[in-house]
C-alpha cells in the first residue's frame, strides 16, 4: 500500500536515495522529480516513488503457509510407509496437496518464494502449485485443526488411522457441501 503520510526522516532518507541514484544514472530524468516529490512533501504524488504494488504478507499468513507444508511432509513420510493394503481406506485425491490459488491467495507467493529462492520443500520444485482453487485454503486449514490436535497431544508421527481420519473427515465435509448445493 502506497503511504498517504511520509515522516520528515523517512522524507529525507529517500530523498538522498533518489540523489545517489541520480549520480548513479544522470539520464533517468524521473529522480529529480521524486527528489522534489520528497522534499516539498506532494502527497498526491507519493504514489510515484514506489514500484512496489503489492501488500505485505502477514506473519499469519506465512506461518500457516509453513504449517501446511509440514503437514503435507508428514502425510508424505506416513504414506511412504504404508503398504498398498494399509492404503485402502484413505482417499489419496482427497488429501492430496493441490497447491495454492495464485490469484486470490497470497499464501501461493509465500510458497513459491520458499521453494524457488530458498530451496525449502525441494519436494516441490518444478510442481505445478497453482491450484486455481481459492477452496483448498479451507481444507488446509480443516487438515490443520486436526494436526494441531495431535501435535498439542505430542503425537508428532502420524499414523495410519490419523490419516484415514483426515480422509473421512474431508470426504464428510464434501458431501455436507455437496447436499447444501442441492
Amino acid at each position: 500500500m502506497i503511504p498517504k503520510n511520509i515522516s520528515l526522516i523517512e522524507r529525507q532518507l529517500l530523498a538522498n536515495q533518489f540523489k545517489i541514484l541520480s549520480k548513479i544514472d544522470p539520464t533517468e530524468k524521473r529522480n529529480e522529480a521524486k527528489i522534489e516529490i520528497l522534499e516539498k512533501g506532494y502527497t498526491g504524488r507519493y504514489f510515484e516513488l514506489f514500484d512496489i504494488t503489492i501488500e505485505e504478507i502477514p506473519f499469519t499468513i506465512c506461518d500457516e503457509t509453513e504449517q501446511i507444508l509440514n503437514m503435507y511432509r508428514r502425510i508424505a513420510t506416513t504414506m511412504e510407509t504404508l503398504s498398498d493394503v494399509d492404503k485402502e481406506n484413505i482417499n489419496e485425491n482427497t488429501i492430496a496437496f493441490e497447491g495454492f490459488d495464485a490469484n486470490n491467495d497470497p499464501h501461493y507467493h509465500y510458497m513459491r518464494f520458499m521453494v524457488e529462492k530458498l530451496n525449502l520443500w525441494e519436494e516441490y520444485r518444478g510442481v505445478l502449485l497453482n491450484s486455481h482453487n481459492s477452496l483448498c485454503i479451507n481444507k488446509y486449514r480443516k487438515m490443520l485443526t486436526y494436526q494441531n490436535h495431535l501435535l498439542h497431544n505430542e503425537q508428532y508421527n502420524l499414523s495410519k488411522s490419523d490419516l484415514e481420519h483426515i480422509s473421512n473427515l474431508l470426504i464428510k465435509e464434501e458431501v455436507k457441501e455437496s447436499a447444501q448445493l442441492v
